[in-house]
């Protein structure tokens, strides 16, 4: 059970409730299975704050390898930022219909998994809402209609870009990201994605510079130096190197890949070894 205690230290360490609270899908707690990278390269910036509670950065794009975990990590962020702040409004925007569906099962099921946590929160059809707190989380295909009503009666705002580079029309970028200053300095956008960038999306590219050359001070980057997660094997990734096209198709895929090394990529999936 979390105490009241419990609540007022998670509030002031967000990253000792993901460590103590969130359960994996494969059933360990999140703490036992931490990597070095994820706490200093995605906890860290995404944890940070500018003074008060304003975030220090508000627009965080971590660009990681195929397996990484980047759907499990932004249900962890998402789970957090609901129980520990008040009426904020969470968009989790994933990939495609079926993506959306696989972003919130994996949502629901870490949820479900403590039931410590569980009871603070109700899962719907179509969103999920923290009672005590006020929050709504969201999970919707990034080729959703419109997304220009976000944010217009929360206190914060919090919007998670799953899988961007599949983004080929900057329509619900440019809702989202004009809807940002309804919350004042309340605001989060986190941009996960693939090292590869289809080369038809205008969208993610332009975000992935804006990021890379910091063009404003609240801007983060992080480039995952080849596939470093421990849980992926030597074997895996021979594997993948037998089966994949190695390189990138001229025209159809933008990389920032090391010189010289185009067998670090495979078209529409990135970095892999």
């Amino acid at each position: 059970m979390i105490t009241r205690e419990d609540l007022k230290r998670y509030i002031q360490d967000r990253h000792a409730f993901r460590r103590e609270q969130v359960i994996l899908p494969n059933g360990s707690l999140y703490g036992e299975a931490e990597e070095g990278w994820q706490r200093e390269h995605v906890w860290g910036p995404l944890d940070a704050r500018n003074g008060g509670n304003a975030p220090k950065h508000h627009l965080t794009y971590l660009e990681l390898a195929r397996g990484h975990a980047k759907s499990t990590m932004a249900s962890m962020g998402v789970i957090t930022s609901g129980i520990l702040e008040d009426r904020l409004e969470v968009f989790f925007f994933a990939g495609d219909t079926e993506q959306a569906g696989i972003c919130l099962t994996t949502l629901t099921g870490m949820i479900k998994a403590n039931p410590d946590i569980s009871q603070s929160f109700k899962v719907g059809k179509t969103e999920i809402t923290v009672p005590s707190t006020g929050t709504i989380i969201k999970v919707m295909a990034s080729d959703s209609d419109t997304a220009f009503g976000i944010g217009g009666t929360a206190k914060g705002l919090l919007v998670v870009c799953d899988e961007m580079w599949v983004w080929m029309k900057p329509d619900l970028w440019e809702a989202i990201i004009s809807s940002t200053g309804k919350v004042g300095d309340s605001w989060r956008v986190l941009v996960l994605s693939n090292a590869g960038i289809d080369g038809e999306s205008q969208v993610a590219w332009k975000v992935r510079e804006a990021c890379r050359t910091q063009a404003d001070p609240s801007f983060y980057f992080w480039r995952s130096p080849g596939c470093i997660a421990g849980w992926i094997t030597e074997a895996w990734k021979a594997q993948q190197r037998t089966l994949l096209t190695p390189g990138a198709t001229p025209g159809s895929l933008i990389t920032s890949g090391p010189p010289g090394n185009p067998s670090s990529y495979c078209p529409r999936i990135g970095t892999l070894w």
